[in-house]
C-alpha cells in the first residue's frame, strides 16, 4: 500500500482535503479528537464479564439463553483488539491504554491551519472566548461576569464564526479567553498561536499541552482575568511577540509526529478495518 505524504496527512488534519491514499491509510485507525464516549470505552476496553458469568463459566453450567444472545450480539461489532488509535493528548492515550493494555494508541496533537491575517496591525481591541455562556464547566460564568466588568469592550464567541472569516476574527482580537474548568485539548489556543494573538487561559493539563503562548490564571479568580486583560488591552506586546514563534514550533512537532505516525503503521502492520 502507498503511505499518504506528511503533506498530505497535514491538509487532511488541518482542513479536511482528502484523497484516496489517506483515506485508505487512515481506515487503519480509530480516530477520537476528545475523551472517548463511554460506548467507545466499552468498545475499545477487554470483555468484562459479570460476577454471574465467571460462576457459571466456573461451575461448567449453561449460559441462560438470554445471557447467550447478549454474547452473541456484542461479538458481532466487530473483533476485540487491540485497537489502533489515534487520539489528540497524551491524559486521553493513557486512559485508552488503561482501558485495554493490548491498544496501540499514538498521540497526535490537533493540527490547525495558518490564521495569520495578511493586514493584521494595530487595529485589534475585542476580546476572544471560546465557550456558551450557559457552560461553567468550560467557564461561561467566567466570561459573563468579564462582560459586566468591561460594558465598553465587545466580547466575541468563536463559535458562531464561519471558517471562511476566521482570520478576520483573530485579526480583530487583543487576547483570547479559555477559562475553561474542564479541557482536554484547545485546539482554539493553536489558532489563536498561529495568527499572533495572546491566550489567557485556566492552568490544566490539556491546556499545557499544546505549547502554545499563554498566560495560565486561576479559574475563579476574576480578579486576576480583569487584570489581564486590561494589560494586553493597553498594548502589552508580552505574548504577542512570542505567539507567532510558538506557533513555528507547534508546526515542527506536527510534522514530526505525522512523520512518527507513517512510521507506526508500519511497524504495528496493520490492515485496514473492515
Amino acid at each position: 500500500m502507498t503511505e499518504p505524504t506528511v503533506e498530505e496527512l497535514r491538509d487532511y488534519f488541518s482542513s479536511g482535503r482528502t484523497n484516496a491514499t489517506t483515506n485508505a491509510f487512515l481506515s487503519r485507525f480509530e480516530i477520537i479528537r476528545h475523551a472517548p464516549t463511554e460506548g467507545q470505552k466499552q468498545r475499545w476496553a477487554p470483555e468484562q464479564e459479570s460476577p454471574q458469568l465467571q460462576r457459571i463459566r466456573r461451575d461448567n453450567l449453561v449460559l441462560p439463553p438470554q445471557t447467550q444472545g447478549m454474547r452473541r450480539n456484542r461479538r458481532r461489532r466487530g473483533p476485540e483488539g487491540p485497537y489502533n488509535i489515534i487520539c489528540s493528548t497524551t491524559e486521553i492515550a493513557k486512559n485508552l491504554q488503561e482501558l485495554n493494555p493490548s491498544n496501540n494508541v499514538f498521540v497526535l496533537h490537533p493540527i490547525v491551519g495558518d490564521y495569520a491575517y495578511p493586514e493584521w496591525g494595530e487595529a485589534y481591541d475585542d476580546v476572544g472566548y471560546t465557550t456558551a455562556l450557559h457552560n461553567s464547566d468550560k467557564g461561561g460564568d467566567i466570561i459573563s461576569a468579564l462582560r459586566e466588568r468591561f460594558p465598553e469592550k465587545q466580547f466575541r464567541y468563536s463559535g458562531g464564526v464561519p471558517n471562511k472569516l476566521m482570520k478576520e476574527f483573530y485579526a480583530s482580537l487583543a487576547v483570547l479567553l479559555i477559562p475553561a474548568r474542564t479541557a482536554v485539548y484547545s485546539k482554539t489556543t493553536v489558532e489563536a498561536a498561529s495568527a499572533g494573538v495572546p491566550v489567557l487561559a485556566a492552568d490544566l493539563p490539556g491546556i499545557r499541552e499544546t505549547g502554545c503562548a499563554a498566560e495560565y490564571l486561576p479559574v475563579d479568580d476574576l480578579d486576576a482575568w480583569v487584570e489581564a486583560i486590561e494589560r494586553y488591552a493597553n498594548g502589552d506586546q508580552h505574548l504577542r511577540n512570542t505567539a507567532r514563534e510558538r506557533y513555528q514550533m507547534n508546526k515542527e512537532r506536527q510534522d514530526q509526529e505525522l512523520n512518527e505516525l507513517i512510521l507506526v503503521a508500519q511497524t504495528w502492520g496493520i490492515n485496514a478495518r473492515t
